[in-house]
Protein backbone atom coordinates (compact mmCIF):
# COMPACT_ATOMS: atom_id res chain seq x y z
CA UNK A 1 0.00 0.00 0.00
CA UNK A 2 2.69 2.08 0.78
CA UNK A 3 4.41 1.81 -2.85
CA UNK A 4 1.10 3.03 -4.46
CA UNK A 5 1.10 6.29 -2.42
CA UNK A 6 4.76 6.32 -3.04
CA UNK A 7 3.88 6.55 -6.60
CA UNK A 8 1.15 8.45 -6.86
CA UNK A 9 3.50 11.42 -4.59
CA UNK A 10 6.23 11.37 -7.08
CA UNK A 11 4.27 12.61 -9.89
CA UNK A 12 3.20 15.40 -7.91
CA UNK A 13 7.30 16.75 -6.05
CA UNK A 14 8.60 17.68 -8.94
CA UNK A 15 10.99 20.51 -9.40
CA UNK A 16 8.01 23.00 -10.22
CA UNK A 17 6.02 21.76 -6.90
CA UNK A 18 9.86 22.60 -5.30
CA UNK A 19 10.12 25.96 -6.74
CA UNK A 20 6.53 26.99 -6.07
CA UNK A 21 6.87 26.13 -2.50
CA UNK A 22 10.23 27.98 -2.38
CA UNK A 23 8.56 31.35 -3.82
CA UNK A 24 5.62 30.80 -1.35
CA UNK A 25 8.28 30.54 1.70
CA UNK A 26 9.77 33.89 -0.08
CA UNK A 27 6.51 35.77 0.04
CA UNK A 28 6.23 34.76 3.63
CA UNK A 29 9.80 36.25 4.72
CA UNK A 30 9.43 39.02 2.17
CA UNK A 31 5.91 40.28 3.06
CA UNK A 32 4.22 38.68 5.81
CA UNK A 33 6.63 38.83 8.41
CA UNK A 34 7.36 42.45 8.15
CA UNK A 35 3.67 43.03 7.31
CA UNK A 36 2.84 41.72 10.64
CA UNK A 37 6.18 43.05 12.73
CA UNK A 38 4.64 46.40 11.66
CA UNK A 39 0.96 45.71 13.07
CA UNK A 40 3.54 44.79 16.10
CA UNK A 41 1.68 41.16 16.11
CA UNK A 42 4.84 39.32 17.58
CA UNK A 43 3.29 36.11 17.88
CA UNK A 44 1.96 35.94 14.66
CA UNK A 45 5.37 37.03 12.85
CA UNK A 46 7.06 34.24 14.77
CA UNK A 47 4.58 31.51 14.10
CA UNK A 48 5.07 32.44 10.35
CA UNK A 49 8.66 32.52 10.50
CA UNK A 50 8.68 28.72 11.93
CA UNK A 51 6.48 27.80 8.75
CA UNK A 52 8.77 29.20 6.32
CA UNK A 53 11.51 27.42 7.84
CA UNK A 54 9.96 24.28 8.48
CA UNK A 55 8.77 24.76 4.22
CA UNK A 56 12.31 25.61 3.49
CA UNK A 57 13.44 22.96 5.01
CA UNK A 58 10.68 20.05 4.65
CA UNK A 59 10.35 20.63 0.76
CA UNK A 60 13.76 19.53 -0.17
CA UNK A 61 13.70 16.30 1.41
CA UNK A 62 10.32 15.67 0.24
CA UNK A 63 11.81 16.51 -3.21
CA UNK A 64 15.04 13.77 -2.76
CA UNK A 65 12.67 11.52 -0.89
CA UNK A 66 10.17 11.50 -4.20
CA UNK A 67 12.13 11.26 -6.93
CA UNK A 68 14.84 8.60 -6.29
Amino acid sequence: MFFGIREMLKHIFGIYFLLAIVFICLCIFLVDIPRLKKRQIQKEANMAKCIGIFYIVVSPILYILFRQ
